[in-house]
Parts: structure tokens; C-alpha cells; sequence
């Protein structure tokens, strides 16, 4: 057991934001380490003490199911990602639609694993316009940083960008279609 999770068991009694950010937290580094079965597992302990302190409909709640939908694309469920991302729009929705941007990227990356090219371009679209990310000139600008897991799949879209993506350039759902189709192994 490592420190973290010993100091995530002595807390877990008490039902607080702070106990509940860790196990957030946790997730995050399992994700990062390529864990994402033990991402879900963390985010679900965030998410049952989140609702035990939170509205149900408050925005706290939906980052949480945010982060519970990105491990469980990067486990390759797309089916309970789209649960969660679909209860986070939901309460995105009800408080302020404006702050759903990660919810959006989340979206899109797990439409592209879906095999959506379709919805994944109209998500990424509608993501990048609530932050100001997009040009006239229809190029993006995207960085390793701001974008995390989901940097590879903006990559695809931003040609000239560093990360795992290839750089093509796909507009229009049928060349993202075909991009996956010539990708997968």
C-alpha cells in the first residue's frame, strides 16, 4: 500500500471536499500511469463522497463523472463513459453550459473511440469555440498541457502539433473516418 492510499484509508471516514479531491487525485495519477481500471475505482470513491456532501445536480458532481467517463474511455468502456458524460452534461446544463468544455473534449475523444468520427468532430468544434480556441482560418491551436489525455486526439485535428497523433489534418467527418479506419491496427 503506498503512502497516498494509506493516507486516503485514515480519512476516508470523514466525508469532506478535501477527502474527496484526493481520491480525484488518485485517479488522475492512475490515469497518468496508464491505470485506468484503478482511475475508476479512485473516481467512484470521489464521486460516493461527493454526492454524501454535494447537491446532486452541482457542478463538483460533474467533474467527477467527467473524470469517471475519461477512465473509462481510456479503459475502452465507451458505453459507461457515455453514461457519465451524458449525467455531467446533464447537471453542466442545469447550472451553466458555458464551464462544459472539458466535458466536450471528454466527449470527443471517447466519440473517436467509438469509431463517431462524426460527433467527435462536432464535440472538439463545439469545445475548442466555448474556449476561444479556434481562428478564422479554421487552425487550432492546442497544447500537450491544457489538453492531458486528450491531447492525441486533438492532435489528429491540429496538424503541426507535438504529441501521439499524426498531424492530419481532418475537417470533415468522412477523412476522419477514413484517418481511423488507416490507423487502427
Amino acid at each position: 500500500m503506498s503512502f497516498f492510499e494509506f493516507g486516503l484509508k485514515v480519512s476516508h471516514k470523514f466525508s469532506s471536499p478535501i477527502t474527496a479531491q484526493a481520491y480525484r487525485l488518485l485517479g488522475h495519477i492512475s490515469l497518468d500511469i496508464a491505470q485506468p481500471r484503478a482511475a475508476v475505482s479512485a473516481y467512484q470513491q470521489a464521486l460516493a463522497l461527493r454526492e454524501k456532501i454535494e447537491a446532486r445536480d452541482s457542478p463538483p458532481i460533474a467533474d467527477v463523472c467527467d473524470s469517471i467517463a475519461c477512465a473509462y474511455t481510456e479503459a475502452g468502456n465507451v458505453e459507461h463513459a457515455f453514461k457519465y458524460l451524458e449525467k455531467a452534461t446533464a447537471i453542466h446544463n442545469a447550472n451553466d453550459p458555458s464551464i462544459m468544455s472539458r466535458t466536450l473534449a471528454i466527449r470527443a475523444t471517447t466519440c473517436l473511440r467509438a469509431g463517431q468520427a462524426k460527433y467527435a468532430l462536432d464535440a472538439i468544434r463545439e469545445c475548442w469555440r466555448m474556449q476561444n480556441m479556434t481562428r478564422p482560418d479554421r487552425t487550432v491551436k492546442v497544447s500537450q498541457a491544457q489538453w492531458g489525455h486528450h491531447a492525441p486526439f486533438a492532435d489528429i485535428l491540429a496538424p503541426g502539433q507535438k504529441g501521439r497523433g499524426s498531424g492530419a489534418r481532418i475537417t470533415r467527418p468522412h477523412d476522419a473516418e477514413r484517418h481511423l479506419r488507416r490507423e487502427r491496427p
